[in-house]
């Protein structure tokens, strides 16, 4: 707020603190008790809450860790096919040929840099627009802090979406993870893997899940710094180093492999497992359960603490926080978990994996020099060795030789083989939309410029339907930070970033927190329908064109400098404002003037206060004139009569607001 000191907002944080992270004291009150969670006849005190809580979340999360077994499987054998890693193979012999085709790596990375471009653009990132009454100037407010936020604050936000693009391809699921850290003191937006959220595999929609579980691993030093803060209970001070592991560790011994690494914790630093179970939970007795965000210690089933997911906004209004926001590559129409890249071509590369290797192997095998030898042929037993041009002695005959001696025949690969190879990559091609083209390689010196377009557009609209789906989940990911900026907005860092020149002064106004309540649009500034940097270019410089050639706008200074100032964004060039100076403001010319103007193509803009009926006769004796007949070309004289349709429009619309009837 204005006037606030720093000692007053530092007052202000740590109210919020003590208000909002911990609650358990609540229901640890002296003598207090309140229903049982499974029974609510049953009355209970505030540790045997505590208690029943930890076993019912931990139960809660193993049953949904349970349920999803085929799924980690899976995942384990996507991530090995994207980072090519194989594990030992001993058919058709020990050592035999074992390469994976980078098909699932090609083609997420392929993805990865399209979306990273498409939703991650060079300048601003998010754009806010005001939906209702609100004022236009809030909303800059708030647009020129949140992108600075995003860009600087937050500097984990740019990485962190990096990771996001390249997890959803290959899982089909990745999650961001919204909140205040108070250990950072500010929002925080953190990509989480899939593997490390939980929650019932069977439920169509992640939004309406009664409970999503987040694994979290700290060291003991990790825990005694939340203890300190004020994070956890002081109970969980004395936890000591993690001794039990998740029942399916199939997914991170995979990762573990990949890396070549091993777990290189000291006994006494061993991270320990804790849940932090967003659900819903009646603490106060009321009979309504009321949603927060449950940490439990996975070993012991210890309650280390409870926050409440409900939060009062600037103007008094409730809120209520999901701290994830899932992003889906394609839904799953019979569960809440995506198809990536890595499920759909996980066959097609399994089995483009065997012929390959068949074929190494089948060479190897026509390339061996091996067979039979008689033991009456004659020939000394023992290695031969030859050099250049040398000839060895034996004792017998040459026809013996050949006769004795019996080479194996390999042919090597079968040609069908080579052609199923070939129809696999096809179908895989279609599946990820990976095309020559597409990958940017050069097409045939032949193939017309529309045909190469119309492909790309083709390839592009599988992709397209992605890019809008991850596009409408970073925009639910921006509202977040900007529904944490309502409650936790540091204002004094608020009024800095703005500047002077952009804080209202007044009596009655109000500026901070405030200014993030209100029905704003928040997106993202991307372009989902626009994939590549050259596309924006191409659909920029083609607006510019149509307007300076259409007849109707040619004239028009504001069109002209939109249609520019857009050119020049796609272009991504800084300070625009330095090289591209506002329209100017139309100038009361005199008809005469105008129709000078109309001989070298040029229109000017009709103003309300001019005498139009004047205008419009000095132009009617000039369209009589052989100039007009003789030197005006096609388009100044369609300039021209647009010219005199808008002077008549304006004269009518001036009559008819002075009650004169409109046209006399």
């Amino acid at each position: 707020m204005p006037g606030m000191t720093e000692i007053d907002q530092d007052n202000a944080s740590k109210r919020a603190i003590r208000e909002t992270i911990n609650l358990i004291p609540l229901i640890l009150e002296s003598g207090a008790s309140y229903p049982s969670f499974y029974n609510e006849d049953s009355m209970k005190d505030g540790q045997a809450i505590l208690n029943e809580m930890g076993d019912v979340v931990v139960q809660d999360f193993q049953a949904d860790l349970a349920s999803r077994q085929d799924w980690e499987g899976m995942a384990s054998n996507i991530i090995k096919k994207f980072s090519s890693y194989t594990d030992t193979k001993t058919f058709p012999w020990p050592n035999c040929s074992n390469v994976n085709l980078p098909v699932v790596t090609i083609s997420a990375i392929q993805f990865h840099a399209r979306a990273y471009e498409s939703l991650i653009p060079s300048g601003d990132i998010v754009k806010v627009i005001n939906t209702g009454g609100e004022d236009a100037y809030r909303a800059e407010r708030v647009q020129k802090y949140m992108n600075w936020q995003l860009l600087y604050k937050m500097s984990d936000f740019i990485p962190g979406m990096d990771k996001t693009l390249l997890q959803s391809p290959l899982l089909g699921s990745v999650f961001k993870k919204t909140f205040f850290s108070f250990e950072k003191n500010r929002p925080v937006s953190i990509p989480i893997s899939a593997m490390d959220i939980v929650y019932p595999y069977n439920i169509v929609s992640f939004e309406e899940s009664p409970r999503k579980s987040h694994v979290i691993r700290l060291t003991k030093n990790d825990i005694r710094i939340r203890v300190q803060k004020g994070v956890f209970t002081q109970s969980a001070w004395d936890l000591g180093p993690g001794t039990k592991s998740l029942p399916n560790t199939n997914l991170q011994q995979s990762r573990d492999s990949i890396q070549g690494i091993h777990d290189s914790s000291s006994w006494y630093d061993t991270p320990r497992i804790f849940i932090e179970q967003s659900r819903n939970w009646d603490l106060n007795g009321d009979g309504i359960q009321e949603p927060y965000a449950i940490t439990v210690d996975y070993e012991t089933r210890k309650v280390v603490r409870i926050t409440s997911r409900s939060f009062i906004d600037a103007f008094g209004q409730e809120i209520i926080l999901d701290y994830f926001t899932p992003y889906c590559f394609l839904p799953n129409p019979e569960g809440a978990y995506g198809f990536g890249l890595g499920t759909l071509l996980f066959g097609l590369n399994d089995a483009m994996n065997s012929i390959v290797n068949e074929v190494i192997d089948a060479g190897s095998l026509a390339n061996l020099q091996g067979g039979f030898v008689s033991k009456r042929s004659g020939v000394k037993k023992g290695d031969l060795k030859f050099a250049m041009g040398e000839f060895k002695e034996v004792d017998t005959y040459v026809d013996d030789i050949q006769k004795a001696i019996y080479h194996f025949d390999f042919k090597g690969p079968n040609q069908t083989l080579y052609a199923t190879l070939g129809l696999l990559y096809e179908y895989a091609k279609m599946v990820s939309s990976i095309s020559e083209t597409m990958t940017g390689q050069m097409p045939a010196s032949d193939t017309p410029a529309t045909t190469i377009m119309a492909l790309i557009e083709e390839g592009r609209k599988v992709y397209s339907a992605i890019y809008k789906r991850h596009h409408v989940s970073f925009g639910s990911e921006l509202r977040k930070i900007y529904t944490l900026n309502s409650i936790f907005l540091n204002e004094i860092e608020y009024f800095k970033v703005l500047g002077d020149n952009n804080v209202p002064m007044g009596q009655n106004e109000v500026v901070g927190k405030s200014d993030f309540v209100g029905e704003y649009d928040i997106i993202p500034v991307s372009d989902p329908n626009i994939l590549s940097r050259a596309e924006k270019i191409l659909k920029a410089q083609q607006l510019v064109q149509d307007i300076r050639s259409n007849p109707l706008t040619a004239g028009d200074m504001n069109a002209n400098y939109i249609a520019t100032r857009r050119y020049y964004e796609a272009l991504e060039i800084k300070n625009i404002d330095e090289v591209l100076p506002k329209a100017p403001t139309p100038q009361d010319l005199t008809p005469e003037e105008e129709n000078s103007k109309m001989l070298t193509e040029q229109s000017s803009q009709v103003l309300p206060q001019q005498d139009h009926l004047h205008h419009i006769d000095v132009h009617d004796a000039f369209a009589n004139s052989p100039i007009y007949v003789n030197e005006l070309t096609p388009n100044a004289k369609n300039l021209m009569d647009k010219h005199h349709k808008d002077h008549l429009a304006s004269h009518y619309l001036k009559g008819a607001q002075s009650g004169a009837g409109g046209l006399a």
